[in-house]
């Protein structure tokens, strides 16, 4: 008589706790559903979960409303066709049509589940990410450059992983880079770099360099260690690793300045065929340097002869590379080139009209550019007729291109700000709106060289 008094009692509280859970399960429903109709497709999903968890089961109007949210979330930018997302929404779908055919009154909603699990894209979706589960390399990279590209970094992290773990380098690279720049996770990012750069990895060789050369939290700056590092990656040839050799040793951050043996290491560059769109920007920048070289003569001995022909030789190498960033360059070089005329002198005739066509020409590449320098010459008349009203409309844009940037510490934008309030180009002279922009270029300087 206990036993069934007890077993009474069970069976009462177990169907209370059972009615509780249901209501509860219910109310989460009805959350899932308001969810829904608020577009929250990922707040739908936890809710359902957990209704899921309260039932120990599913059910059609769950599951329906399971399948729709998440072919909603696949659509969303962020998560565009995510093959981890559509591949459990295809397994759903096909759950939903094989348990419910039979289901009356559902016509609908079949059709509506069986219209989705027919969508190509998703199927190719599914289809990836399967390889990509089976170990495939090539699914796996896709899935982690796709996570990377939706700047959902702790997915791309676990493909990435898996990758490295069966000795890619070009994965242990990307983990050191994404730990470096997104996560600011140091300690994991020279793990990985490190890993990399033992087997061989030039790339993860110059970002190791940049930790020492910088400090990055975990590492005290140590100019040695990044040359090092740097000479380790340039002995590979890598025309990134010469290039910053070269700018430590100009920029004498802790080192010598010698102006000679940079110049050696931008020459070593230069005899290297570029590899990748980012050596073809490398060795631009390796240009760009030399002509600065021999233009300021801050660490050799100026020579505009050997600047002009730096920044022509910069001209025909761009051309050659056929490179997306083409324009901008090639506009660079132009307007050093209006510089090396418009100055004159150090083996160059100063030529205002050649100065002038050159500014010109490189505005027409990239406006940005050389726009205080044609400001001057219309102010001024030099090269061209004097016309103070172009001039002034020359100067407002360059004050509107250039204010924003150098809000945001831009050193050369607020340099050119500089040089309008100090000459009046286009402006009456405000030599203290100057002298303040020039502190706060100043400012930035002293900042980055102790970074």
């Amino acid at each position: 008589m206990k036993k069934i008094f007890l077993l009474a009692i069970l069976i009462i509280a177990t169907s209370q706790l059972l009615f509780a859970q249901n209501s509860i399960a219910k109310l989460k429903y009805e959350e899932a559903e308001e969810a829904y109709s608020l577009n929250n497709f990922e707040l739908v999903l936890n809710k359902i979960k957990e209704v899921e968890i309260l039932l120990k089961s599913t059910n059609p109007k769950l599951l329906h409303l399971k399948i729709l949210a998440l072919d909603q979330l696949v659509k969303q930018p962020a998560f565009k066709n995510d093959p981890e997302l559509v591949a459990e929404l295809l397994k759903d779908g096909a759950l939903y049509l094989k348990k419910y055919v039979n289901l009356e009154s559902n016509e609908e909603k079949y059709r509506e589940v069986f219209i989705i699990s027919e969508t190509k894209e998703y199927k190719d979706g599914e289809l990836l990410y399967k390889k990509a589960q089976s170990g495939d390399s090539t699914a796996q990279l896709n899935m982690a450059k796709y996570y990377e590209s939706k700047k959902r970094f702790d997915p791309a992290i676990e493909w990435y992983e898996k990758m490295a773990f069966k000795g890619s380098i070009d994965a242990m690279y990307q983990l050191g880079f994404i730990y470096q720049l997104q996560k600011k996770d140091f300690i994991n990012s020279v793990k990985w770099h490190e890993m990399a750069a033992a087997k061989g990895s030039k790339k993860s060789m110059v970002r190791l360099g940049e930790t020492y050369q910088f400090g990055f939290q975990i590492t005290p700056i140590n100019i040695d260690k990044a040359i090092d590092w740097f000479k380790k990656a340039a002995e590979l040839k890598s025309i990134e690793a010469m290039s910053k050799l070269g700018d430590i040793i100009i920029k004498g951050k802790r080192t010598e300045i010698n102006g000679n043996t940079a110049l050696e290491w931008f020459s070593k560059a230069l005899l290297i065929k570029p590899e990748n769109r980012e050596d073809t920007f490398d060795l631009c920048g390796v240009y760009i340097r030399i002509i600065d070289l021999y233009y300021t003569g801050k660490a050799l001995e100026k020579n505009y002869t050997k600047a002009e022909e730096y920044a022509k030789k910069g001209i025909q190498f761009i051309s050659s590379e056929n490179s997306l960033n083409a324009n901008n360059y090639t506009a660079v070089f132009l307007s050093d080139l209006g510089d090396i005329y418009k100055a004159g002198g150090f083996g160059i005739k100063q030529d205002y009209i050649k100065a002038f066509n050159y500014y010109t020409e490189s505005a027409n590449k990239w406006k940005a550019r050389p726009i205080i320098a044609l400001g001057e010459m219309y102010q001024n008349g030099l090269g061209i007729k004097k016309d103070k009203q172009k001039a002034q409309e020359i100067s407002n844009k360059a004050i509107t291109y250039f204010t924003p940037r150098a809000d945001k510490g831009n050193v050369y934008s607020i340099e050119q700000l500089v040089e309008i309030y100090e000459k009046g180009i286009g402006v009456k002279k405000d030599p203290a709106l100057a002298k303040e922009w020039k502190a706060k270029a100043e400012a930035q300087k002293v900042k980055e060289t102790n970074q």
